[in-house]
């Protein structure tokens, strides 16, 4: 595509010609080259023939671009989900270890171990990042995951607990906030004192394994 095309393309975009009396034509058309640069660029970085005017000139500019951004997002998770399950793969092993020890459920709530890294990482808290992950690969405090007994895969509160002192440093709902925060530090704190002394094997005993 030469220059002058691209030029074309971009005010057909845009629905404006450049230096037209439209007080928005400017501004119209730099965002649109903008977004189309932006297009152009994850489409060869993602593997699609530009030689196919399918891809090269899509009719919906801004939808194709949001599918692209998409598949792009796709590809860094699924890339950075495969490099914390071969750094850390302790977390996967020591899951059913973990679960004798810290599993309980009552008529509301479930608490059980992470089951792997890329579970935590899913989450996109804070303790999806590399110092938790490895701290819980190595046995020095372990992320823990809280949730409605009738919703058991879907996400509610995560744990992180001292292994050597047992106790909580920090739980967090979605985008870390504390939902039903009374509530919810009462529980955990039952829950605590319960682990501390011994009282959650029956419960780890009668539940099915996950």
């Amino acid at each position: 595509m030469t220059l002058q095309k691209l030029l074309n393309r971009i005010e057909k975009y845009a629905g404006c010609e450049y230096g037209t009396e439209c007080s928005r034509a400017s501004a119209r058309i730099r965002h649109m080259a903008t977004i189309y640069t932006d297009y152009l660029s994850m489409t060869v970085n993602l593997g699609y023939d530009l030689n196919n005017t399918v891809y090269q000139q899509p009719r919906d500019l801004e939808t194709a671009h949001n599918k692209m951004v998409m598949e792009t997002n796709k590809e860094e998770m699924d890339k950075r989900l495969n490099e914390v399950a071969e750094r850390y793969p302790e977390i996967r092993h020591i899951y059913r270890k973990l679960r004798n020890k810290y599993f309980y459920e009552d008529d509301n709530y479930i608490i059980r171990p992470a089951r792997s890294a890329e579970e935590i990482v899913i989450l996109h808290h804070c303790v999806g990042g590399d110092n938790y992950l490895k701290k819980h690969n190595t046995g020095k405090t372990y992320i823990l995951m809280l949730r409605f007994k009738a919703e058991p895969d879907v996400p509610y509160i995560t744990v992180e607990i001292d292994t050597k002192n047992p106790r909580i440093l920090q739980w967090d709902g979605d985008k870390d906030r504390k939902p039903d925060e009374k509530n919810m530090q009462s529980w955990l704190d039952t829950w605590l004192t319960k682990m501390k002394t011994g009282t959650l094997t029956e419960a780890v005993r009668t539940a099915n394994i996950a």
